[in-house]
């Protein structure tokens, strides 16, 4: 009990640290720094048809709450996400997905949509008994498709990094739950991006049965427009509820 009352104190102080504005992102001299709280649930569905091969199937769905009213419409962000995930060896793994990314566009209010195909290198490392590293390269190759859309005929290719640690806690065997810290950041490769963006994730995992799990989560998302001093920071709290088969 007491592992799961320190685990739930971690989730509301943790974030509260990290996020200061401390972070040399959100330094004084910027200006226009929006603050808004976005709200997220995430579906996820792995399906083993091998010892080392799984399914995915996702979706997840975003809702931003603006301080102008007239922002706030459902959804902001709509994601479905299909492909695989492989098991090249103990310490290595692969994903390869294709994600439908529907955005909304706040000056006609419609949701225009993004296909990226995705390629996931996931190197991974037990750090001892209970902590897990793993870094997450996920390469996007992001067109655009939609009559509202500048960049039909243009591949965009970016990378974003993700390192993260889990700690494990069991009861003898069993399995009870797990905390993760998560940081991530987006790196274009191919063009001259005019904004950077970059994430904290602190979040924690609770088995419900053998094969559904649950994880709250809450992150702060940084943006910043490349060469000028606007800037805006989001808190996210998510949900995600995920199925192993």
């Amino acid at each position: 009990m007491k592992r799961y009352i320190f685990a739930t104190f971690l989730l509301i102080i943790i974030p509260n640290i990290l996020f200061a504005d401390h972070i040399p992102f959100n330094h004084p001299g910027l200006i226009g720094q929006d603050f808004t709280v976005a709200f997220q649930q995430d579906l996820r569905i792995f399906y083993k048809v091998h010892p080392d091969i799984k399914l995915l199937f996702e979706t997840q769905l975003k809702e931003n709450i603006h301080q102008d009213s007239a922002f706030n419409k459902f959804p902001e962000l709509l994601t479905f996400r299909v492909g695989g995930l492989f098991r090249l060896h103990t310490n290595f793994k692969v994903g390869a997905y294709y994600q439908l990314y529907n955005r909304r566009n706040f000056n006609t209010g419609n949701l225009n949509s993004e296909h990226i195909p995705m390629i996931d290198l996931i190197p991974l490392f037990k750090l001892g008994k209970f902590i897990a590293f793993e870094l997450r390269l996920r390469n996007e190759f992001n067109f655009y498709s939609g009559a509202e859309q500048s960049r039909l005929k243009t591949l965009w290719y970016s990378v974003k990094v993700r390192p993260k640690f889990t700690y494990y806690v069991f009861d003898e065997i069993e399995f009870k739950m797990a905390t993760f810290l998560a940081y991530e950041i987006y790196i274009p490769i191919n063009y001259d991006s005019t904004h950077m963006e970059h994430w904290i994730y602190y979040g924690l995992t609770f088995p419900l049965t053998k094969e559904m799990s649950l994880s709250p989560y809450a992150a702060m998302v940084f943006h910043r427009a490349v060469g000028t001093l606007a800037a805006s920071k989001t808190l996210l709290f998510g949900l995600g509820l995920t199925f192993d088969f």
